[in-house]
């Protein structure tokens, strides 16, 4: 057990630094243009995308250092059969960047009350990677808002360990002072997750969605094993009406490498969870 959690941890770190390092979408990548609004919640100005569509609304919910740009692959597939929105979070994009607010609480108020300003009918939330978390928590507390859950690599990883001892001092922060205590906040906050908890409580169809690159390294291979296996238990064991899932030839940013196969999967995963 000590080992897989060892291999876990390395993993979601991976994530972690492969994310804040990951460069911003270009305008050639995005193949539709959304409308962009702002509303006021939680006293934060959030940006939001929108997607023309009908039916159920999808939100499409962003992971550590992206904006709501990250779907503009996926959320125009998606907008065939759904009213799609995509939020930038406080500290994000074109959102408001208080001091404050980075924990999992705040944020996972500034969803609830995102929600409740547009007022919004229950909602398929659809979490990358750090998005997950906030996915999570604000399922378990909002159970009636809520039609299904989708998360994409995060969410459902176990509580990072703590580094050891003798590990190699982080590299310091390169952004200016106020982005880096932002960024100090949101690690902090990946620092205190513990899905464990909270899992009983989520009582919304759950998809988890696994990325397998299409090449990799025997160590490498390890990892992905060890992510899939967990996602499974999670899956299988600890979420009330969990499924799990994985996309070949996908990455971390699943909804980028694979856009057709995700939107797929995922109204494949909604239309089953009707019946």
């Amino acid at each position: 057990m000590k080992s897989s959690s060892r291999y876990l941890c390395a993993l979601f770190w991976l994530i972690v630094f492969v994310a804040a390092n990951q460069p911003a979408i270009s305008a050639q990548q995005r193949p539709a243009r959304p409308r962009s609004r702002f509303v006021e919640a939680n006293g934060v100005r959030i940006h939001y995308l929108e997607w023309a569509g009908k039916g159920t609304p999808i939100l499409l919910v962003h992971g550590l250092y992206d904006t709501a740009q990250v779907w503009a692959a996926i959320a125009p597939r998606l907008a065939a059969s759904h009213r799609v929105l995509a939020l930038d979070r406080r500290g994000s994009g074109l959102s408001g960047k208080p001091a404050d607010g980075y924990d999992n609480k705040t944020l996972t108020d500034d969803l609830t009350a995102f929600i409740k300003r547009l007022r919004l009918p229950p909602v398929v939330l659809v979490a990358h990677s750090f998005g997950g978390q906030t996915a999570v928590t604000f399922a378990a507390a909002n159970p009636n808002a809520l039609q299904s859950l989708v998360l994409i690599e995060g969410g459902f990883f176990p509580k990072p360990e703590a580094a050891p001892a003798d590990a190699p001092p982080a590299a310091p922060c390169k952004a200016k002072p106020p982005v880096c205590a932002r960024m100090a906040l949101l690690e902090r906050a990946i620092r205190e997750y513990d899905a464990e908890a909270i899992y009983p409580r989520v009582t919304a169809p759950t998809l988890l969605v696994i990325g397998e690159p299409a090449k990799f390294s025997d160590a490498e291979a390890e990892l992905v094993k060890q992510a899939q296996r967990h996602a499974a238990t999670v899956a299988d064991q600890k979420l009330p009406r969990g499924k799990m899932t994985v996309i070949k030839k996908a990455n971390h940013w699943v909804q980028k490498d694979q856009p057709g196969e995700l939107a797929r999967v995922i109204e494949d995963f909604l239309n089953r969870s009707k019946h």
